[in-house]
């Protein structure tokens, strides 16, 4: 009786018969091939490109990312004011600013980023929701514990908390919001620019009218609410005004009107 002859498999390669070779099936072919060696033949492994292969596992390797971003911006600001002086309350005042301000850049600028340079995934809602809850966490364990360095209060942390909710809630609802447009380079690109653009309208206000407009143009961005919500004379700690609320939970809640609309139009 003749012996079960070998057939070349969609790949190009040949795979054996029942003695096990490389077979290919529905794209996956048996085994790790090195050479002319094939190697634990039930294995299988897809013979084509994973386009989500940079995803698995998410948010994990985000919530890794993050940690050591936030560790990166507490040893460059916090730290630094340790390292360099014998520190004071003011100094202190000036790092967490600088904290303040790293948060937001990772919030809602490279969050965005990083999210809109990957492929869109099947779950666009559960993948955001996810993001924010890995980032807003760990933001919270650094943010309230401000006021054992600082003359704030537990209240001006809450605004400052209640701030950065606020923005990342609108970071989150534009890459949700990209996630269910037409794919494209050149989207991804103006939908990035454009939330760089919100974010810095402000700043860039204040510096072309001199700074007129006060503490409520500081409101209009992360960047500038950082000081807008900290500012205070010397030793004395700053009071959160109705309008400083307002101005802080403002961009949240636009943000989150905006979801729930994209959501009913499925979008």
């Amino acid at each position: 009786m003749q012996g079960p002859t070998s057939q070349p498999d969609s790949a190009g390669g040949s795979g054996a018969g029942s003695g096990g070779g490389a077979a290919s099936r529905g794209g996956e072919s048996a085994g790790l091939r090195l050479g002319p060696m094939v190697w634990v033949p039930e294995l299988r492994v897809r013979s084509e490109r994973d386009p989500w292969a940079h995803r698995k596992g998410e948010p994990r390797p985000l919530a890794l990312l993050w940690a050591l971003y936030l560790m990166s911006g507490s040893l460059l600001t916090l730290f630094t004011v340790r390292s360099l002086t014998v520190p004071t309350t003011e100094q202190f005042v000036l790092g967490c600013r600088g904290l303040m301000l790293v948060i937001v850049l990772g919030l809602c600028v490279l969050w965005p980023a990083l999210r809109l340079s990957q492929a869109y995934p099947e779950k666009p809602t559960r993948s955001v929701l996810g993001d924010l809850g890995v980032l807003l966490a760990p933001v919270q364990a650094v943010v309230w514990p401000m006021p054992l360095l600082t003359y704030w209060s537990l209240e001006v942390t809450a605004g400052l908390s209640l701030m950065l909710t606020s923005w990342s809630l609108v970071a989150a609802v534009v890459v949700r919001w990209s996630y269910g447009r037409a794919d494209g380079w050149g989207r991804r690109w103006a939908t990035t620019a454009g939330l760089v653009a919100l974010v810095a309208a402000a700043p860039a206000a204040l510096a072309a009218l001199g700074g007129w407009g006060g503490r409520a143009v500081e409101l209009l961005s992360p960047l500038t609410a950082v000081w807008g919500l900290t500012d205070a004379p010397r030793a004395l700690s700053p009071v959160m005004q109705p309008l400083e609320w307002g101005l802080a939970a403002a961009p949240g809640l636009f943000a989150v009107a905006v979801w729930v609309w994209l959501d009913r139009r499925r979008v």
